[in-house]
């Protein structure tokens, strides 16, 4: 990830659909990402490309504790929850680890992007307004305090629709080709 503007996409689930659908989009944009994510994009294999474009997302995984160093421009977690209990007591533990991982990997400046419908996200940008002060925490969710807020969520037919509302008064409207709402929350992430 040196040399790029670095992407780390964590959480305790939905980390391969949102640092897919990231990439994708970057791609799109004609940006050409690098990107390595834990799941194939498309034919085996696809998980990983060395793009010349100046942007790397990854998937980093926090299942043992290898998230805390990771250096990073931008953090984006999908949520926390209790989760490999062999590494971690209890949620609280979970949610110190991806503060220290916060802390060192983007150590006083960059974007933390938080899922505002997790309760251990929503601890970890309270822990981060007092810790890190250069750290911009932007959130996303269905919250009526969300950063950016997912509205009007639909599902029909396996095309989940929703609008996404953001600060200045943006707005946009969300739709995707994967069947799931809880695919929107992923995709605005990356937004």
């Amino acid at each position: 990830m040196a040399g790029h503007t670095s992407v780390a996409v964590m959480g305790t689930h939905g980390k391969s659909s949102t640092s897919a659908k990231l990439a994708f989009a970057l791609a799109r944009l004609g940006q050409d990402p690098s990107y390595a994510v834990g799941a194939d994009l498309e034919l085996p294999g696809s998980g990983g490309h060395a793009g010349a474009g100046g942007v790397f997302v990854a998937e980093v995984d926090e299942s043992d504790r290898t998230h805390i160093g990771t250096p990073m421009d931008v953090a984006v977690i999908t949520n926390i929850a209790h989760d490999h209990p062999e590494n971690y007591a209890d949620e609280s533990d979970v949610v110190r680890a991806f503060e220290e991982c916060v802390a060192t990997g983007l150590a006083g400046h960059g974007t933390l992007i938080l899922n505002a419908d997790s309760v251990g996200c929503r601890e970890l940008a309270d822990r981060m307004a007092k810790s890190e002060p250069g750290t911009t925490v932007v959130t996303v969710g269905e919250s009526s305090d969300a950063d950016w807020r997912l509205s009007q969520v639909r599902g029909a037919c396996g095309r989940p629709t929703a609008a996404l509302s953001g600060p200045g008064g943006l707005c946009a409207e969300l739709g995707l080709r994967v069947p799931g709402v809880h695919q929107l929350a992923n995709a605005a992430r990356r937004w």
